[in-house]
């Protein structure tokens, strides 16, 4: 693919039938990142063909990360495609905010948070997580109560693991998904509780010690939150593991068990 010249790869991205080819395209053209891609890209944002459009926002999302070669311009025109009337262009452009984290655009990028587009949705569950502002925080939340799993999903996400922030209404938010939710979402929820100390967390962690295995959350949050009362389930839920996940998850296994018996130590 490297040898395949600049215009040619936008070509085949513009013709791509599946997301797979279409990043590959994308992400060769990142890894290019020269005065040829970021010219390009400034023309596609101006087309009047909304795919180009997309593209252009695709390629301005992470442009010049090895080089910061044009990363005020490439901000700036990601910032004008937030204005965009095509919702794909603009979930782009929300997108390329997610991994930029400007937080001038901030106010904007929120604001769409009442936008019925899944596409956009999407977007800002993604991207606003590490917006520590409290528009943002309170789109996050908002979209952790959505219709659609995989916004409830990534913004539950967001909100517990990449927004440091730690308020009351977003503990209770957590504490809320964890209570409403199932398997991967109540894990999320779970583990932005215990990075944030709530106490809730201890009989939520006992609460799912108690339950069938959905995934090695709980073990991240016992070694955020080691507490000696765990010591009489812990060991049963062990045992009922299966074989697999013993071993696929064996580190957190005993990165947890090693922090509930630490803790045990420093109180005697």
């Amino acid at each position: 693919m490297k040898k395949i010249i600049t215009k040619q790869l936008i070509s085949k991205a513009y013709h791509s039938e599946d997301e797979d080819s279409y990043m590959s395209y994308i992400n060769q053209l990142h890894e290019r990142g020269d005065d040829e891609v970021f010219q390009l890209a400034k023309r596609l944002a101006y087309s009047k063909d909304n795919l180009y459009r997309e593209i252009s926002a695709s390629i301005l999302s992470q442009f010049g990360y090895k080089t910061k070669l044009y990363r005020g311009e490439s901000i700036y025109l990601l910032g004008k495609l937030l204005h965009d009337k095509n919702d794909d262009v603009v979930s782009t452009a929300i997108y390329g905010f997610g991994h930029r984290k400007c937080t001038r655009y901030a106010d904007k990028i929120a604001s769409f948070v009442s936008s019925k587009s899944l596409p956009i949705k999407e977007a800002l569950a993604f991207s606003l997580g590490g917006y520590e502002d409290k528009k943002s925080i309170d789109a996050l939340i908002l979209l952790m109560q959505d219709e659609n799993y995989h916004v409830r999903n990534w913004s539950t996400f967001s909100l517990a693991q990449i927004t440091e922030c730690n308020t009351p209404k977003i503990c209770d938010a957590l504490y809320k998904s964890f209570s409403n939710e199932k398997s991967e979402i109540r894990g999320e929820a779970l583990l932005g509780l215990a990075l944030r100390k709530d106490k809730r967390t201890i009989d939520a962690i006992i609460e799912d010690l108690q339950k069938l295995f959905y995934g090695s959350w709980i073990f991240s949050a016992i070694q955020e939150m080691p507490y000696e009362s765990y010591i009489p389930y812990f060991s049963t839920y062990i045992e009922h593991l299966d074989i697999e996940d013993k071993e696929v998850f064996s580190d957190e296994i005993y990165e947890a068990e090693l922090a509930i018996n630490k803790n045990i130590k420093e109180i005697k």
